[in-house]
């Protein structure tokens, strides 16, 4: 018995042991799990949506609806008030196979397996084609009335994210070695939680003041299969492009080892070996979760440093280390996936990020986190 189901057997051991409160749309949370933060309090609740087929590791929000693609190219949706099965809509929604989907300027996308997008009409219950993405039909990890964000990757060259103004239509863009959290700030400033080097084995926050003056992007952009060639893409465009200065982003705080910072040319000193694997906020606070590979701290941000809230090893245990996301911030809920992931450079960047499969689903918003295991 591996070290994960030890952990996950632990926690339904302990959950079923406590005591749970019904609230009367469906969902029951569990008292004795709640989250004392310093302004509110988290109440928990655990559901396990366990299904046939593994999921792709990407949820949706939309038309009242969590909905996620499973691995045979088909939808499963839920309604989000009890998260049972409509399998009505479904059947609206798989009359088409996607090997991707996601939401992007209100819409529901569909991306097949020759890269082709179509969008969802809810009137018509139709896939049309849709050949004006901005995105290169990469799943978008943010998107706020200004914004829409989403983000490249290679296991051996690192990462970059990029934010598209949907008023100018222009792109910037700013490395970050596997992004995984993008938080938004006042005045359209960012927080990008990254982990570099060896994935697990370090992670920073970098402070993003003003997305506008990054890199900027050509307005000819093109799809690249080949994840060497996309990278040296972007990075090409880096060395010629002289609009950004070095002070317009920033590292706050960085865990790990001793690496020299992506974003300065200055050394940065890591502290023990805890790492960042995703972050949230909560009533304009910023939290995140760090892992030691022994202990799970719930964090938060404030001038600048990391300060201890309190443990959630109950909550967040039989978590893979390292692959922590938030994929979705709608109707004040921030969406956080945890999948298992292998990567393979020789792979396109298609092959590559749909091989992996779903574990957990964070939902989280000013009172509530509601944990969803898929497995």
């Amino acid at each position: 018995m591996n070290k994960v189901t030890v952990l996950i057997l632990s926690l339904i051991f302990i959950v079923g042991c406590q005591r749970k409160t019904s609230t009367g749309d469906c969902i029951e949370y569990i008292d004795s799990l709640k989250i004392n933060l310093e302004n509110t309090t988290l109440r928990v609740a655990l559901i396990d949506l366990t299904l046939k087929n593994n999921i792709r590791p990407y949820t949706i929000f939309f038309d009242n609806h969590l909905i996620v693609l499973n691995k045979q190219d088909s939808f499963y949706t839920f309604h989000l008030d009890c998260f049972n099965r409509d399998t009505i809509y479904e059947k609206k929604l798989n009359t088409k196979e996607f090997k991707k989907a996601f939401v992007a300027f209100d819409n529901l996308y569909g991306i097949d397996v020759n890269n082709q997008a179509f969008r969802y009409e809810n009137k018509t219950a139709e896939w049309v084609k849709s050949n004006n993405l901005p995105l290169l039909n990469n799943t978008p990890i943010y998107e706020n009335d200004k914004y829409i964000c989403y983000r490249v990757f290679s296991l051996k060259m690192g990462g970059f994210v990029f934010f598209y103004d949907k008023q100018t239509e222009k792109t910037t863009f700013v490395p970050a070695d596997h992004a995984v959290s993008l938080m938004e700030q006042r005045l359209n400033g960012f927080y990008i939680v990254e982990q570099w080097g060896e994935i697990g084995h370090g992670s920073s926050i970098t402070k993003i003041e003003n997305p506008d003056s990054l890199f900027r992007l050509s307005d000819t952009l093109s799809y690249y299969d080949n994840i060497w060639e996309e990278m040296d893409f972007y990075y090409s465009v880096m060395q010629a492009n002289t609009t950004i200065e070095n002070k317009k982003y920033s590292n706050l705080a960085v865990f790990g080892e001793e690496i020299s910072s992506q974003t300065s040319d200055i050394y940065i000193y890591g502290i023990d070996e805890k790492f960042i694997t995703s972050g949230f906020k909560i009533k304009d606070d910023n939290y995140f979760i760090l892992n030691n590979y022994k202990d799970i701290y719930l964090t938060k941000l404030q001038d600048d440093s990391l300060v201890v809230i309190n443990t959630v090893d109950i909550v967040f245990s039989g978590l893979p280390s390292n692959e922590g996301e938030i994929t979705r911030k709608i109707n004040n809920n921030t969406i956080i996936d945890y999948s298992h992931s292998s990567h393979d450079d020789s792979k396109s960047w298609f092959e590559n990020e749909y091989s992996n499969h779903l574990l957990t689903t964070f939902i989280i918003n000013d009172t509530t986190l509601i944990r969803i295991n898929w497995y």
